[in-house]
């Protein structure tokens, strides 16, 4: 059984890392997934339509309760199974009694807010008061959050990662970058398994679109306001994704850049091919499909030097690397002013293939699922 946060959309993480588990165990084990339910109906969400579902279903009665806006948006659903989680214990037990009532003999868990007993654990984000702190540089309803709450997050917070070690047989990182973050934390991490999904319609496709654009996207951990900073300096932003930062509503970053949320596949592959370079700043990032996706499609990827994106992008092959929020206006100003990036589409789709073929050799579900 794999173990999961909320998903609240069919472009989750979560549902990748679903997908590329349930494909490599598929005719080893008879594969569950066991649903969050403090989230959206399981049928509202594209891709999980082929997976067997479980859930003893009482956290089904507790969406009753939430704003329909919580429910389509996985950043405060994220934040609302944490709360439950760290205060009430429910989810865990309901994990414990759904792999006692379907006799599941192995579970792989994927959430980074139900420490349940599990044989494998897989990290693949730093904790929620890391995660709030960075949010908190962008967002004020994060900053008062943390600010008001910051010791008794601290507590639970505690509470939750002693169990996440106690209960994992074994723990693996989905980067290097989150390997060494909880190795620094007392951890003892196996090793690295990057979780890659399937890049295959990635390709570049240069039809369609003429107009000059930097595209980006928007997550739960973009930072937004240097997004607009650069709108504002005159640079022509579109974006994709719908995880907006908590504290910011979509319809103000849509007086700044075109929002096209959730795109088609054929859309996105356009969007990347087509664009002067793809920005990506964030807060927090493990690993960064968004620069590997773009450089597939021969666009180069101006973003932070540090955590994911480090393994996924070098400076002058596929992208840039900037220290600062400054050097990343800047140098994203310097692009756009001479309408040229300086580097070479193939050169960016070769070092993403070699790149994503480096990743999947590390990968090997065999050892992973393998009883000693």
């Amino acid at each position: 059984m794999i173990v999961s946060d909320p998903i609240s959309s069919g472009v989750s993480v979560q549902l990748n890392v679903i997908n590329f588990l349930r494909s490599k165990l598929n005719g080893k084990f008879k594969v569950y997934v066991y649903w969050n339910c403090i989230s959206a109906e399981p049928n509202r969400v594209s891709g999980l339509d082929s997976v067997a579902l479980v859930s003893s279903g009482r956290n089904f009665k507790m969406c009753r309760f939430f704003p329909k806006r919580f429910k389509s948006n996985e950043g405060i659903l994220w934040v609302m199974s944490w709360f439950v989680e760290s205060v009430l214990g429910i989810l865990a037990e309901d994990v414990k009694n759904v792999v006692s009532n379907n006799k599941i003999d192995y579970v792989v868990n994927i959430s980074s807010t139900i420490p349940c007993k599990s044989d494998v654990l897989i990290i693949q984000g730093i904790p929620f008061l890391e995660t709030l702190s960075n949010l908190s540089e962008s967002s004020s309803s994060a900053s008062i959050v943390r600010l008001l709450f910051w010791f008794p997050i601290f507590l639970l917070q505690r509470k939750l990662l002693v169990k996440f070690k106690s209960d994992s047989r074994k723990i693996y990182a989905n980067s290097k970058y989150i390997k060494d973050y909880y190795e620094n934390l007392g951890f003892k991490v196996t090793s690295v398994l990057h979780t890659v999904k399937n890049f295959s319609i990635f390709k570049r496709d240069t039809s369609g679109l003429s107009e000059n654009y930097v595209l980006s996207y928007i997550g739960k951990e973009t930072e937004i306001k240097t997004l607009i900073e650069l709108a504002k300096k005159g640079v022509k932003i579109i974006t994709f994704g719908s995880k907006v930062p908590p504290g910011i509503s979509i319809d103000y970053i849509k007086t700044f850049m075109q929002v096209e949320g959730h795109v088609s596949d054929d859309r996105l592959v356009r969007l990347y091919s087509n664009a002067l370079f793809t920005a990506f700043p964030f807060t927090e990032e493990p690993f960064g499909y968004i620069p590997l996706e773009s450089s597939l499609c021969g666009t180069p990827v101006l973003t932070y030097n540090k955590q994911g994106p480090l393994e996924t992008v070098c400076e002058g092959d596929n992208g840039w690397l900037v220290n600062s929020r400054e050097d990343f206006i800047s140098k994203a100003l310097e692009i756009w002013n001479r309408k040229d990036s300086g580097i070479n589409p193939d050169r960016c789709i070769r070092f993403a293939k070699n790149k994503i073929d480096e990743f999947s050799s590390e990968f090997d579900i065999d050892r992973m699922v393998t009883r000693e």
